[in-house]
């Protein structure tokens, strides 16, 4: 078991989520690190320490710990204009939304 202070619980969809950005290598290659070290931190998955992830990805064990955190103390939506506009939808705020548009639109109120 892995006695890292921030553990990464994954669900399904985010797993899935996560496994899409590596498949596809969609976006930033920040993205894609930041995907592959979710997907190795999980708990329910492999739960590999910080270090197994650093020799995997090359990152260093503080980028490996501020993802960790970022993802237990913000959450998963914080990462993707997709899942805000997913969100945005499901509120039934809007009848359909594409992530660019929330892009614009967080960017301006900010």
């Amino acid at each position: 078991m892995n006695t890292e202070k921030f553990s990464v619980c994954l669900s399904d969809e985010e797993r899935q989520e996560l496994e899409t950005i590596v498949k596809k290598l969609k976006g930033t290659s920040q993205k894609v690190n930041r995907a592959l070290v979710l997907l190795h931190a999980d708990a329910n998955g492999p739960d590999w320490t910080n270090e197994q992830i650093a020799s995997r990805t090359g990152l260093t064990l503080r980028a490996i710990s501020n993802v960790r955190k970022q993802l237990v103390t913000e959450g998963f939506g914080q990462w993707s204009l997709r899942l805000l506009a997913n969100q945005v939808i499901v509120l039934e705020i809007v009848d359909s939304i594409c992530p660019e548009t929330v892009r614009q639109t967080l960017k301006k109120t900010a």
